[in-house]
């Protein structure tokens, strides 16, 4: 079974882990565990107390393929600073767009935007309202992950996400303040050290380390094995955080795991920095078919080619050329 929102952030291509654990975008790392766990007690086959076989089976999916894989992603500190790179980035592009309304089915989400005055505490307030009876109902759990993905859609598009970094163990990724009813977020980064393959050249200089980490992710990325390609790749931007080639490279290997969200990330960064570059264009290519098909399989329907260049890849560009 797979399970299709069309609401909020999933609209945009971003799959909402937040919306997924009934959580605000500005939760922490003990917020995000603590609402994981009471989740997977109630959906858990082990614990979960469904009327019937059916309905056991659905808690079953609705924890491996939806809730476990949101933990995932917002438990580990490099997976969740990518994940606010995406946020943030979204959070500016609503913003420029100040004028255009949003498309919202939820009742509840076209409250809140009704009441942007007190935005911080009503959004607040709405998702944890949500989040309450979400995953008791499993008849309504999709609708209310879609009102959810509406609440923080429509939180983005009113604040100015900044200075994201690694989730730290407070109760909060980052300190927030507020100006002019805009919020600013900032935290601190941490050193996370990748997986080394010891098979790989002898580092010498920061070049030769660079071009060492990217030679090991492309020889994952040859027999397959992007998890640990991307760790490589992650080393090399470290190293070299405008190095056209590993970002590039990076965003292929997450279109690999289809992750797309953090390849756009990636692959923007080559792109921009290099229109010319042969690999970066390779990667927009890629990126722009896998998008066109994740759009298809959605809607059903086929696109045209100036939809393909427009619509989400054209505004994550800007319209920049190609």
């Amino acid at each position: 079974m797979s399970f299709v929102i069309r609401q909020g952030l999933f609209l945009l291509d971003i799959a909402d882990h937040y919306a997924v654990l009934g959580l605000p975008v500005d939760a922490g790392s003990k917020t995000v565990r603590k609402a994981y766990l009471k989740i997977a007690q109630r959906l858990h086959p082990d614990t979960c107390k469904a009327k019937d076989a059916a309905e056991k089976q659905l808690a079953s999916e609705l924890l491996s393929k939806l809730v476990n894989p949101a933990y995932e992603q917002l438990s580990k500190p490099v997976s969740w600073s990518e994940f606010q790179v995406v946020i943030k980035q979204l959070s500016k592009q609503l913003n420029q767009k100040s004028d255009t309304p949003l498309k919202l089915k939820s009742a509840i989400a076209q409250d809140l935007v009704k009441d942007l005055d007190k935005l911080e505490v009503e959004y607040h307030n709405k998702v944890r309202e949500v989040a309450q009876t979400n995953y008791r109902d499993l008849s309504t759990t999709l609708d209310n992950i879609g009102a959810l993905s509406e609440l923080n859609l429509v939180f983005l598009k009113n604040t100015v996400q900044e200075n994201t970094g690694l989730l730290s163990n407070s109760t909060s990724p980052g300190r927030t303040t507020r100006t002019n009813s805009r919020t600013t977020s900032s935290s601190s980064p941490a050193s996370v050290t990748p997986e080394r393959n010891t098979t790989a050249p002898a580092k010498t200089t920061t070049s030769s380390s660079l071009e060492a980490a990217i030679w090991r992710g492309e020889q994952h990325l040859k027999k397959k094995k992007f998890a640990k390609a991307t760790l490589e790749f992650r080393e090399a931007i470290k190293l070299d955080p405008n190095s056209v080639r590993a970002h590039a490279l990076m965003g292929i290997s997450y279109l690999q795991q289809k992750q797309i969200a953090m390849a756009k990330v990636h692959i923007k960064k080559a792109y921009m920095a290099k229109p010319s570059d042969p690999l970066a264009r390779k990667a927009k290519q890629l990126l722009e078919k896998a998008m066109g098909s994740a759009l298809e399989t959605q809607t059903g329907s086929k696109k045209s080619g100036n939809e393909k260049k427009g619509g989400l890849f054209g505004g994550l560009f800007g319209g920049k050329k190609k």
